[in-house]
């Protein structure tokens, strides 16, 4: 997952399978694309689509910001203060 925060914060979307963390972090066209299928000929599909429309670097850049700690502590704050609030940890019942 490192290796994946990295390029996005050089400002290269990612191509990946969908596994474990990676639907978290491609949230957003700018991230790049998360392929259902794990063969060859799905990867290859999602790079033809990704480069026929890319994004900017500076676009995917301002997603990795969103992916920082700082993001991650806010939103478990607002999960926290939530639940204290509304009795669920549901932020958007709130």
């Amino acid at each position: 997952a490192n290796v994946m925060l990295e390029s996005l914060a050089c400002g290269t979307p990612l191509v990946a399978t969908v596994c474990e963390g990676v639907t978290e972090l491609l949230t957003t066209p700018a991230a790049g694309m998360a392929v259902t299928e794990r063969s060859p000929q799905a990867v290859a599909d999602g790079i033809r689509a990704l480069l026929s429309a890319p994004p900017t670097r500076q676009a995917t850049r301002q997603h990795a910001e969103t992916l920082g700690w700082d993001a991650t502590v806010n939103a478990l704050r607002d999960v926290i203060f939530s639940a204290a609030r509304t009795g669920t940890a549901d932020p958007v019942a709130a």
